[in-house]
């Protein structure tokens, strides 16, 4: 049985005025430096991995490239519409449709990434269950095919990198 790894995401700190529409919003700073923070200790986790995806969204595309600064994508990346407004089942079908691929780097937003995790998490996260804050990695581990990917199937470790830049596992939080 093969190992996959769903690595969802959620942007880092975005502004909260100036912007014309909620889709248009950027990031701050502290958001870009999250971002490359992010990307610097996923690397360190995962150094690579085989597809990128991200929600269209001006500040998630930001999230995903910085990340992807420090984490190299092997293989096909791509910006997709329907991740803005995805429901958390949304974006477990969206991994089922992979086949190849060993791992894939999921950008987009709350409170689906959290759902999402919450649902594929073996076991129960209350981080997961209170959503997660902007600049957070779930990590979701499952030996299978990506069309088993079914909830509870999955370890999942949750990384986040602070407003201040600071690294936090938030893996076993209460």
């Amino acid at each position: 049985m093969k190992s996959h790894t769903l690595i969802l995401v959620r942007h880092a700190t975005a502004e909260y005025r100036g912007a014309r529409s909620d889709h248009s919003r950027t990031l701050t700073e502290e958001g870009r430096q999250q971002a490359r923070e992010l990307g610097r200790i996923l690397a360190q986790h995962i150094p690579e991995v085989d597809a990128g995806a991200y929600s269209d969204a001006q500040r998630t595309t930001q999230t995903y490239h910085l990340i992807t600064e420090h984490m190299k994508v092997m293989g096909t990346q791509w910006s997709d519409k329907g991740l803005y407004m995805a429901a958390a089942s949304d974006l477990i079908d969206y991994a089922r449709t992979l086949s190849d691929e060993r791992s894939l780097l999921l950008v987009g937003h709350e409170p689906t990434i959290s759902h999402a995790g919450s649902v594929l998490a073996r076991g129960s996260t209350k981080v997961l269950s209170r959503g997660v804050p902007t600049a957070t990695a779930v990590i979701c581990r499952f030996t299978g095919e990506w069309a088993d990917l079914a909830p509870e199937c999955a370890e999942v470790d949750i990384l986040h990198v602070d407003r201040l830049g600071q690294y936090h596992n938030l893996t076993s939080a209460g």
